[in-house]
Parts: structure tokens; sequence; C-alpha cells
């Protein structure tokens, strides 16, 4: 609404709809200011909610690398471990082999006694330090799913059988804030599943492995979950593992000779690029 006032023989205009609204000119005026205030604590709501997302994501993201690196230590020591009682089996084999036939089947280790169990007494420590980095292993786990508890999308992310805390809690530290991209496209490439010259990127030594921007650790990521949500998916009939089902049928068609490992694998890659497609529709709608 327009209030015109005279004064002097100037016209002043004051286009303001709440003035009349009230009945009083300076009424009007703190009507104003506190509409003004309202909108500066407004947009420092906003800005406090997106700094307290962005702290998160932080340690998300940080609690996620001190995952990765405990959980590299222990693979690393069960690589070992394995690769002694190998070696433990490999001798027994020899031994029994160098036996003459009849001689009762002894063998340089007692048959009732497992390799694990020779190998634990001849390398201890090994089994000790494995132990040492399993439980920050945990640890770290325990803190990433407490965190993801918080996330926009943890509600969709339950409704998913086979999709927990541990691996949404990966893709987005991975990732980061996912409004910062802006089509699902990128999420795949983040997480090493884009394509590349028209195959899907992979480890190639040499110049062209810059051009490939592959990583093993982020691809195995949604290999592992794309595992469980066929796992979980088949008891339940899931929306995923019937387009698990689907593609396999349509590449089985499409492609017809590959070995079946072929199609499962064809059929999971789609699925889980599916999954980081919604998961990004979900986020940028729950923003």
């Amino acid at each position: 609404m327009t209030v015109t006032s005279s004064d002097g023989g100037r016209s002043n205009t004051v286009a303001h709809d709440s003035y009349a609204a009230v009945g009083a000119g300076p009424l009007a005026f703190d009507d104003h200011e506190h509409v003004a205030r309202a909108g500066e604590e407004e947009g420092q709501h906003r800005v406090d909610a997106q700094t307290e997302v962005a702290l998160l994501l932080a340690k998300l993201r940080e609690t996620h690398r001190l995952r990765e690196d405990f959980h590299r230590e222990e693979k690393s020591l069960t690589s070992r471990i394995k690769n002694i009682e190998s070696r433990l089996s490999r001798a027994d084999e020899a031994e029994d082999r160098a036996l003459p036939d009849g001689d009762g089947g002894h063998t340089q280790f007692d048959a009732q006694i497992p390799v694990a169990s020779i190998a634990l007494l001849v390398a201890p420590e090994l089994y000790e330090a494995r132990a040492v980095v399993h439980k920050p292993r945990l640890k770290y786990e325990n803190r990433m799913k407490k965190m993801v508890e918080q996330l926009p999308v943890y509600d969709w992310m339950k409704s998913i059988p086979g999709f927990g805390e541990l691996g949404l809690a990966q893709i987005i530290a991975t990732t980061g804030d996912l409004s910062n991209y802006s089509g699902p496209y990128k999420v795949f490439k983040m997480m090493s599943m884009h394509v590349v010259n028209g195959r899907a990127a992979r480890r190639v030594k040499g110049p062209g492995g810059l051009e490939q921007q592959f990583s093993p650790q982020r691809r195995a990521i949604m290999d592992q979950i794309g595992k469980a949500l066929v796992c979980h998916g088949k008891k339940t009939n899931s929306r995923y593992y019937q387009i698990y089902l689907e593609r396999k049928e349509y590449y089985k068609a499409k492609k017809p000779g590959l070995p079946p490992i072929a199609y499962d694998r064809l059929a999971k890659r789609k699925m889980e690029k599916d999954l980081l497609k919604h998961l990004w529709q979900q986020w940028r709608k729950a923003a």
C-alpha cells in the first residue's frame, strides 16, 4: 500500500504495507526493524547450520582416514600371517610326500593341530600386533556409524536393505557435501565409477594411469556395498536387487557368451551407480 504525506509543499511517498496496518508511523519503523532482525537471525541460523554440517563432514572425513590407516595395517599383518601359514602348509605337504608308503601318516606337524595354531606359536608377535590395530579400527568404525545419524539422508539409508551406516559414512567421507556436485556423474567419478574412452575406469600403469583417475580404494568401497545390497536384497527382494536382476538379464541378451561372473559384475556396477545417483538426489532434496 502507498501512503502519501505533504511537508512544506513536498510530497513523500512511503511504500510500506505495515505502516497503515499498525496505524502509527513510529510503530511501522519498529516493525520494519523487527523484520530486519528476524531476517538477520534466520540468515545467521542458516550460516550456523552450514557450519555445523561442514564441521561434521570434516570430522567424518578425518575419522574415515584414521580407520583406513588401521585397516590397511590390519590387512598387511593378516597377509603376513597367511604367508607363514602357507609356508607351514607347504612344508607339511613336502614332508608328507617324502614319507614312504605305509609309514602311518606321520607328518612334520601333527594333523590334529591346525596350521594356524602352529603359526601362532611360531610368530605370536604378528597376531598380537594385529589385535592391537584391530581394536582402534572398530572404534573408528563405530564413531563413523554414530556420525551418519546426523546426516540428512540417514532415514533414507535405513530403508535400503544392505546399505548400512558404515557404507554411507565411507561414501560421504570420500565425496564430502553432495550439494557441491552439479550432477551424479561427478559423484561417480569421485567414487571411481566413471567411464574413460567408453570403458569403466580401471588401474593402468604408466602415463595412461593419469587419464583414468582411478582409485582402487574408492572402487572397493562401492564393491563391498554392492555385495551387501545383493546379499540382503535377495532376502527381501529389494528395489536394488530388482535392478541387479534386470540388468543381468539385459546384459545376457546384449552380450551373449560371457562368463557368469562378467554378467554379475556388470549388473552390480549398474546397481551401485543407481545407488549413488539416488543418494545424490536425496541429499539435494534434503539440503
